[in-house]
């Protein structure tokens, strides 16, 4: 017997079924209404993400940037539009399942209703749970953007262009170890400040160095707040007026020294037990500088597009790193130095030098580039730039074929030094048997051998 198949009466049924729903539901979240549909919604405004936009920068004297909620709007319907979509697909499939069970004798007829009734429960309950993480997610994105929109007025108007932010949170049984991380510091009494640069329109992902506007996590209790000049906090983490000179971000990244007792005192204190998030630099760094860095760690201007200019490493395929063309000129703040680095699979030292991050993702990648230890799996050897698929030989099969130069061998041996080993070139030899006679390259075997390689790359000819 053939498997029916759904009609399009039916297909379009479900679709118009699933398409009431989602609109109760963007109506009830946005507001607005919707038209070509028999349903007739009501909604209070104060409850949609445009009122509680309204209401955060009202509260705190601010003026209304239309656009902004238009944006946040958009946003929330695209997110709310991709689970109808993925609703619409998923229930058409199961119940043309179900027609197809039917037919092959796996669900009797009169138990039919019944199947459709709970495979739909659970599709539901999944896509429920899934809208209502959205909705909260975005309900608080919406208020924090709104006081978000009211700081940057207040802070607009004493001519700050960086203003200085902390999330005031909750402190009971229910805040988790991310907030705390995020949002205080380790006396879990101080609020953490940041700049606004610092903070990511990404959500935010368990483990990372900087918050985000659409805060920690679902249901997130921590409500935007700024910290203007001269302010910082007491020893109770109460806003508190120190002195007409203070500044709360350098004060807290131990930038500058307040000369007032208390305050000192508090910051000694911290002082033994506060772990920085990351390792922020001593000052900020000029292009040059960081270009420097980033050649040194394997990666080249590619191309220029747009805002940015593009590069990236051959060593570390398919990753391009976008710098933006105005920090080209003048100092680069600190935040956006230590974000290319991350973007690079790079960690900063204080020195403000780059290297390999060994528990980064593209760690693997510099370890065959020979700008990692290959601790691993034991076998010690590097990837020069430029040179795919090259045989790697152990140094006892490798023969010398006549004498290195001292000069050129100490040189290559100073770039292993420096982890810049992709920089040394591979080996030409020629193979004889299980053995290869070097035809060039004797100041890099020999240099091999000094700092304790394994393996040599080779390029047979």
């Amino acid at each position: 017997m053939p498997t029916p198949r759904l009609n399009r009466y039916q297909l379009s049924k479900i679709d118009h079924e699933i398409d009431d729903l989602f609109d109760l539901l963007l109506t009830r979240l946005l507001g607005g209404s919707f038209t070509g549909k028999h349903l007739v919604i009501g909604y209070n405004r104060e409850f949609t993400l445009p009122g509680l936009f309204e209401r955060a920068v009202s509260d705190e004297g601010g003026r209304l940037n239309t656009e902004l909620v238009d944006t946040l709007v958009s946003t929330a319907s695209d997110y709310v539009n991709k689970y109808k979509n993925q609703a619409k697909a998923v229930t058409k499939r199961k119940i043309q399942a179900l027609l197809g069970d039917v037919a092959e004798g796996r669900l009797a007829p009169e138990n039919w209703a019944t199947a459709v009734q709970g495979e739909m429960a659970e599709l539901f309950g999944k896509v429920k749970n899934e809208i209502h993480t959205v909705v909260a997610s975005e309900t608080m994105h919406a208020s924090t953007m709104g006081l978000k929109e009211a700081v940057d007025q207040v802070n607009e108007n004493l001519g700050i262009e960086d203003p200085v932010v902390c999330w005031i949170h909750p402190l009971d049984q229910y805040t988790c170890q991310e907030c705390y991380r995020l949002y205080y510091l380790s006396d879990r009494k101080t609020p953490r400040v940041w700049k606004e640069s610092e903070v990511t329109s990404e959500y935010h992902k368990r483990g990372e160095d900087f918050p985000s506007w659409h805060l920690s996590h679902p249901h997130c209790r921590g409500a935007l707040s700024t910290v203007l000049p001269g302010f910082g906090f007491s020893k109770d983490g109460r806003v508190a007026y120190i002195d007409s000179d203070h500044r709360e971000w350098d004060y807290q990244r131990g930038f500058s020294k307040t000369p007032t007792p208390g305050v000192d005192a508090r910051r000694d204190k911290l002082g033994k037990s506060e772990k920085p998030l990351g390792e922020p630099l001593e000052k900020a760094v000029k292009w040059p500088e960081l270009a420097h860095e980033l050649k040194r760690n394997g990666w080249t201007f590619a191309r220029s597009g747009g805002k940015h200019e593009i590069w990236n490493n051959a060593g570390v395929p398919g990753v391009n790193l976008p710098i933006k063309h105005e920090h080209k000129s003048g100092e680069i703040p600190n935040f956006w130095v230590a974000k290319y680095a991350k973007d690079a699979g790079l960690r900063m030292s204080r020195d403000n030098t780059l290297s390999p991050d060994p528990k980064h993702g593209y760690s693997g990648h510099y370890r065959k580039m020979g700008m990692l230890p290959q601790a691993e799996t034991g076998i010690k050897t590097w990837a020069p730039l430029g040179h795919e698929g090259l045989e790697s030989v152990p140094i006892g099969n490798i023969i010398p074929t006549n004498q290195h130069d001292e000069w050129k061998t100490a040189a290559h041996v100073s770039m292993f030094n420096r982890n810049e080993g992709h920089k040394v070139p591979p080996i030409t030899a020629v193979k004889e048997g299980d053995n290869w006679l070097v035809d060039s390259g004797h100041e890099q075997l020999e240099a091999a051998k000094r700092v304790g390689k394994t393996h040599v790359p080779i390029r047979a000819i």
